[in-house]
């Protein structure tokens, strides 16, 4: 053998002894277990969790070639921090819904779907919230759905049914927490509001008040029921998730105990619910800019740990290779709203498609909307129907309506692992493939690091 190819090898082989002597040497804890994970570095004095309802793997990858480009990439992306997220739920069912998910994160302990803060049994769970409060912390909530649904409401309160809206929105009064940014005017009556200011809470209605809003406990409700998706948002009137949460960070940040704050981009799961797939890209990449705000912030404070992830994905989206980027991005409003231009304002379907698709419609695709009008749930068979011919017609597919019409429980939730992205103190913490109720756990682990 030529001695110079000898020597290289044995050189690869002591190279490699020395690798598994070094790994045995500076082994003793197990990586996946919350209890044994090094105290290697600073506790986090705050911890900004950004939540994509329904924002699994597709709907990222969408989001990207459809958003900034394959080749830009999303900011949530941009970290070496990375890893995947199991969301069963307690019981039988594999596939979750946002309550029992949001309960995983918020308690560190699995429930049933539908339930929110609370074991199967009914007994009470210590949401982060209560954990925060025997710490001095303050804590927010952002959402771009209503403040009373399941992922907001889980991080606060208890209720054995997450569709008892005005209940937890009567049970935010006593829970403490700070912030409270979102849609959901309807569950807070004048009456109610009274109750609120009573107990110190200020009320802002608008983009501008918010903006001009300097103290806690406030009060953010922007819309009757849900925000606007981002495609339709009236600006003057409806803040950003990005806006949101640069107020939230704002004002938490004062605090020298530090906070927690869970901002949620809440309309991304409700796009792919009706098959829309234009909308949703918009919306992903309004909460990208959420977590780029995020992240700058944590980059700056050097104490705040930023997660981003997923409650569940939603839809069983598939891009096609036909995928088309024009028609994703040359769309001008949700199916929703053109849903509403047709039926509140009286104007022929025809015309409302042709006009927001961003793309030529034909007769065939108007055909097959008029088809799948049909199917599934008369309120929301129109826009639903809109939605999934013009998804189709750029590429990308979901569920097939008649069958989500069986999904009885989730209505068209999917079942499979969603991404954790990971900054800042104790970031390594968050990689590897986690159950929901770990990355719970070790939250608050990386609050109390090192203690």
């Amino acid at each position: 053998m030529n001695p110079a190819v000898e020597f290289g090898r044995r050189l690869r082989v002591l190279a490699f002894h020395a690798l598994l002597l070094c790994a045995a040497g500076c082994g003793g804890t197990d990586e996946n277990d919350p209890d044994t994970l090094p105290k290697r570095e600073k506790p986090a004095r705050n911890v900004i969790l950004l939540i994509g309802d329904g924002m699994g793997p597709a709907q990222l990858t969408l989001a990207r070639i459809a958003g900034p480009g394959v080749h830009e990439g999303l900011a949530l992306e941009k970290t070496p921090f990375v890893g995947l997220v199991k969301t069963y739920p307690a019981g039988t069912m594999l596939v979750t819904d946002s309550a029992a998910a949001a309960t995983a994160f918020a308690c560190a302990r699995k429930t049933t779907n539908g339930t929110l803060g609370e074991s199967p049994d009914g007994t009470d769970y210590e949401n982060l919230t209560e954990w925060c409060r025997k710490r001095k912390k303050s804590v927010g909530l952002v959402t771009t759905a209503s403040v009373t649904h399941a992922t907001p409401a889980a991080f606060a309160v208890h209720c054995p049914d997450r569709n008892k809206e005005a209940d937890v929105a009567q049970e935010y009064l006593g829970a403490g927490v700070d912030i409270l940014f979102g849609g959901g005017l309807q569950y807070f009556p004048e009456t109610r509001q009274a109750a609120f200011r009573e107990a110190g809470y200020g009320f802002v209605r608008s983009r501008q008040e918010l903006l001009g809003a300097e103290r806690a406990p406030l009060i953010g409700l922007f819309a009757d029921r849900f925000m606007d998706f981002e495609i339709d948002r009236p600006r003057e009137v409806q803040p950003s998730l990005e806006e949101m949460a640069m107020k939230a960070i704002q004002i938490l940040s004062r605090d020298e105990d530090g906070f927690f704050l869970m901002i949620e981009g809440g309309r991304i799961d409700m796009a792919c619910h009706g098959h829309d797939a234009a909308t949703m890209v918009r919306d992903v990449v309004a909460f990208d800019l959420a977590v780029q705000y995020a992240v700058a912030f944590a980059e700056r404070d050097g104490n705040t740990l930023v997660l981003v992830t997923a409650d569940h994905s939603t839809g069983g989206l598939a891009i096609g290779e036909q995928v088309s980027v024009d028609r994703l991005r040359g769309r001008t409003a949700s199916a929703e709203r053109m849903r509403e231009l047709t039926v509140r304002g009286n104007r022929p379907l025809p015309d409302v498609v042709r006009e927001h698709a961003g793309f030529e419609v034909t007769d065939r695709m108007l055909a097959q909307i008029e088809a799948l009008k049909a199917v599934g749930d008369p309120k929301y068979s129109l826009h639903n129907a809109i939605a999934d011919v013009l998804s189709r017609a750029a590429g990308v597919t979901f569920i097939p309506l008649d069958v989500q019409a069986t999904h009885l429980v989730t209505k068209g939730h999917d079942g499979c692992d969603v991404p954790l992205f990971a900054w800042g103190p104790r970031a390594a913490d968050f990689t590897g493939v986690l159950d929901n109720t770990e990355v719970g756990a070790r939250i608050r682990r990386a609050m109390e690091a090192g203690k």
